[in-house]
């Protein structure tokens, strides 16, 4: 199962990385699909216009059987890279 990991930047150099709470995806190109989804809402939302999208991943969920995917994957930090 995979977990789809986002990357967004302020324009002011922040960056936060985001889990989907969506998932987990049974297969790599799901979850991929989930990620333009999400790109193309979070471009067009109206809501983010200070923000913008750096990147995205689907990682291997290694959750425990009946655990929360979250519990192990969801993570907030700063990136250092925040180049357009």
């Amino acid at each position: 199962m995979f977990i789809a990991l986002m990357i967004v930047c302020n324009i002011e150099g922040g960056c936060v990385q985001l889990a989907d709470i969506r998932g987990p995806y049974l297969t790599e190109e799901l979850c991929l699909n989930r990620i333009e989804e999400f790109v193309e809402d979070f471009s067009t939302s109206g809501i983010t216009k200070d923000w913008y999208f750096h990147s995205g991943e689907c990682t291997f969920d290694k959750s425990p059987p009946g655990s929360s995917p979250l519990q192990s994957t969801y993570i907030q930090r700063t990136v250092h890279d925040h180049a357009h």
